[in-house]
């Protein structure tokens, strides 16, 4: 991308008016998709989702990331039902 050119610059000043997280700022970078959360999480929660989720993706039947995300979450889910802190928070954007 030019970014002298018209798109791109019309796309900043759209970008500069709104709230940019570390999720959708790798969108902008160019990553396709990305997954995030949108607060602080516990750290063994999420070492639970992470290692869930890479076995997912990575195994022999490997799942897209948006799919393997929804079921880790609802793992943690069914594991703290009245705790949605937990697991509401990770969200995947992107393609």
């Amino acid at each position: 991308c030019d970014w002298s050119s018209d798109v791109c610059s019309s796309d900043l000043e759209r970008l500069a008016s709104e709230a940019i997280h570390l999720t959708s700022a790798f969108l902008v970078a160019g990553f396709t998709e990305a997954i995030g959360t949108l607060w602080e999480i516990d750290s063994i929660s999420a070492r639970e989702v992470t290692v869930a989720f890479y076995e997912r993706v990575t195994g022999p039947s490997p799942e897209p990331p948006a799919v393997a995300l929804h079921h880790c979450a609802r793992q943690v889910r069914r594991e703290h039902p009245g705790d949605p802190y937990t697991w509401a928070a990770y969200i995947h954007s992107g393609a």
